[in-house]
Formats: structure tokens, sequence, C-alpha cells
């Protein structure tokens, strides 16, 4: 089923492409140049607009774009009258893209991106304040975070019209995450059990990805 609406909104986005095959053909191409700008978010593949990932480009040059992606998260849960749960993130991916020829309205990349990212957690309720997590079982739950990562990618840009595009993307990178510690809070004495603290610890991976959105941009 995946595939399957990942090849439908593809279908769609040529679809579008050749529809608009009746641009004025004085313009030599449709895609940006030196000192454009574009910015975009994520259509998704199960319907919808992804506003949660922002992303920036300034082309340098014709062949050659910083990109800068933002994205931020927050959640409150109001569980009980005394218990309530958030969790808190924010991410930052500055980048490079390298831009090839393609045709008029294709434009293929290869380029990295470095992700930055940190997520805050909290909880409580009248008998427990947990700091650093959503749950006094914090292994198996949202927990404080700093990450970083380097990936390689490539995409391509598909212009529709001038300076309306889709693309897609795919790439691979390392990443490292850091899990802080989380500070277990009882607040009545009589349960017999201490205030403790959960130490953090640390991890890397390395994994190829295939971003699940459809990008939609303009240029500018």
């Amino acid at each position: 089923m995946y595939m399957k609406n990942r090849l439908k909104l593809l279908a769609l986005a040529f679809g579008f492409t050749f529809a608009a095959h009746a641009q004025s053909a004085e313009d030599a191409t449709l895609k940006p140049i030196a000192g454009n700008k574009t910015i975009e978010v994520g259509l998704s593949l199960n319907g919808g607009i992804n506003g949660q990932q922002v992303r920036f480009r300034k082309f340098k040059g014709n062949e050659l774009a910083y990109r800068y992606g933002a994205s931020v998260y927050y959640d409150y849960d109001k569980i009980t009258e005394e218990a309530n749960s958030s969790t808190f993130s924010l991410s930052f991916a500055p980048g490079m893209e390298k831009h090839f020829a393609g045709t008029k309205r294709l434009s293929p990349y290869i380029g990295f991106t470095v992700p930055l990212g940190v997520g805050r957690s909290h909880f409580e309720d009248a008998t427990v304040e947990v700091k650093g997590a959503t749950s006094t079982s914090p292994g198996n739950c949202n927990r404080n975070y700093l990450s970083a990562r380097l990936n390689g990618l490539a995409g391509v840009d598909v212009y529709i019209i001038k300076n309306l595009y889709v693309g897609f993307e795919i790439g691979l990178g390392l990443g490292y995450t850091k899990y802080g510690d989380v500070e277990v809070n009882y607040k009545q004495d009589d349960l017999g059990i201490n205030t403790h603290t959960i130490d953090g610890y640390h991890g890397f991976n390395f994994n190829n990805f295939a971003h699940s959105d459809i990008r939609i941009g303009f240029a500018f």
C-alpha cells in the first residue's frame, strides 16, 4: 500500500508536468538560478501536509544551493485531573546540494545535510514527578536527548510550472544520540520508595532512508 501510494503521487506529479507543457517556449528553464530561493513542505503519502518539517534553500549558483531544514514538535496530554505529560523536540538541518543539468523541468542533485536535534520530556501525577521522560520506565518512552547526524543524499525536483515544483529524496547516514538522565521524584514518603536517578546512555546508528513525503515547494 505504501509503495502504491508513492507511485500514485509520482504519477500525479508527472501528469501535472506534461499537462503544463504548454508553458511559453521562451522560458529557457523553469528551474531556479543563482540568487533564487525556495521554500517547501512535505506532502504525506498518507494524506495531508507535513507542517513539522519546513525547508529553505538559497541558490548560490545555478548548480549550487545551500539548504536549511527546521522542525518543531510539542505535545501536551492532560491524562487525568492530576496527571499530565509533555514532549518537546526541535531540530535544525543545514546542508548543501549540487544540482546537475537534467532537463528544462528536471533538476537532479546530490548533497549532504547535518541534522541536529534536541528533545525534552516530563511527566507528573499525584504521586510522582518524572523529569526527563514521560514514564517511570524511561526505556520504553520519550526521554530527553541530544542528537546529531551526517547524511548523504540524492534527489530530484520536477518543475510543474515556473517556480512550482515537487520532489523526492533518498539517502544514507550516520547518527549519534545521547539520552539524558531521568530524575524520578516520589511525592509521598509512605510509599517506601526513594527518589532516584536513571542514568542516561548513548548510541550510534547507520541506515539508509527514503523520505515518506513528496516535497512540494515554490521558488522566488
